[in-house]
């Protein structure tokens, strides 16, 4: 419920966005921005202090200086997916219970040749303690929100690992009968941070759509390649390299489905160039996959088509032109440059996504950069930074 203050100051900036936009908001605008103004953006974390979202709404419209595109930022507001901490937080649960619990069972089920596929009761009754025992849960990021995670899912605590880069002498009586890695992320859009080709020409090729979606058997990347991300660290850091009975499991809470085909097609070929070793046991199991359709640009680098919305009319022309045409006030850092730039996002991927804690770098520029005067959306707070 909205207090009588509240609904006066919303009605002052909606009478301010009506002369930015040279119309008035329907009766269904009004209902579906109040929305989710309560429901999901004034949880932003982010926001400048003193600002909440209708104001920096307001604010972020009077970066465009024209009238149209004024609208179509407004068009590009509803399609925004926010994603709440009570959403990330359901899907950590989702991920354990659906996800890595079946993952478990299968193992089971394979490895007892008394078990039937689907024996799920007797495999959890008679072997369910020692796989899980076997199991130790590893947060990549505070964005894992792992102890969250451990609690909500009635984990041990001696199973679960804050960061993966703990103390040595803690990381080895932590590994002491392990066998199944499960490496926890809360969001992947292209997926370089956990696995990346530092070659230049590879890394453009890891990040070509049509290298990514075709079963192309030719121009395959150079194979003098430096292989860096979350990933490599991670087995060099618990020099899991010699042992081929582990196995790791990647879940992320959230991935687009550019990225799991991505990350599957490079552990599968460096795999088997030896530059990764054991990768037949390196799983991807996410939570929930954010469909490749559900872009917000016209076409990506790859000059691919994606799906047209047209139920819902949403100007896919209007918000490339807008990409073009204020990116002279972004300024690339060094970490964009490796991505292609941030025209239509980091690694050209033209998604429109908010998580209640921070903005990804995939999602268009136009939301959440602040260079040149520019007034963000939804403020990123940057990892990657140039010294």
């Amino acid at each position: 419920m909205f207090s009588q203050q509240s609904l006066i100051k919303f009605e002052k900036l909606r009478e301010l966005i009506n002369k930015q936009r040279g119309k008035e908001f329907s009766t269904d605008e009004v209902k579906k921005l109040l929305f989710l103004w309560d429901y999901k953006y004034k949880n932003y974390q982010n926001f400048p202090e003193g600002l909440n979202f209708l104001e920096n709404f307001y604010l972020w419209l009077k970066n465009f200086t024209s009238i149209e595109d004024v609208e179509i930022a407004i068009d590009l507001l509803w399609k925004i997916t926010f994603y709440s901490q009570k959403e990330i937080q359901y899907l950590s649960k989702l991920l354990y219970r659906e996800k890595i619990r079946k993952f478990l069972f299968l193992k089971i089920t394979n490895d007892h040749e008394n078990l039937s596929s689907f024996d799920y009761k007797n495999a959890y009754v008679r072997h369910w303690d020692d796989y899980i025992s076997k199991s130790i849960f590893i947060a990549l990021s505070d964005g894992a929100l792992i102890d969250h995670f451990r609690r909500v899912n009635n984990l041990n605590n001696e199973k679960v690992v804050p960061y993966y880069k703990i103390h040595q002498k803690v990381q080895e009586e932590k590994k002491k009968l392990v066998k199944y890695y499960f490496l926890i992320e809360d969001f992947v859009g292209t997926g370089t941070t956990f696995l990346r080709d530092e070659s230049e020409a590879n890394t453009k090729y890891w990040l070509n759509e049509e290298t990514i979606f075709k079963d192309s058997k030719i121009d395959l990347p150079d194979k003098n390649s430096e292989l860096s991300g979350a990933l490599i660290k991670f087995i060099d850091y618990w020099a899991l390299n010699g042992n081929g009975d582990n196995e790791i499991i990647f879940c992320p809470y959230i991935i687009t489905e550019f990225a799991r085909c991505r990350l599957e097609k490079m552990i599968e070929y460096y795999g088997g160039i030896g530059k990764i070793n054991n990768s037949k046991k390196i799983h991807i199991i996410p939570g929930y996959i954010y469909p490749n359709e559900s872009r917000v640009i016209e076409k990506c680098s790859s000059q691919s088509e994606i799906r047209k919305w047209d139920q819902d009319g949403i100007n896919f022309e209007g918000i490339s032109k807008l990409c073009e045409d204020y990116y002279v006030l972004f300024s690339e850092t060094t970490h964009h440059k490796i991505g292609g730039g941030c025209k239509f996002g980091f690694g050209n991927r033209g998604l429109a996504i908010v998580r209640y804690n921070n903005t990804p770098n995939n999602s268009l520029y136009l939301i959440w950069h602040e260079n040149n005067g520019w007034h963000p959306l939804f403020l990123r707070n940057e990892r990657h930074k140039d010294e």
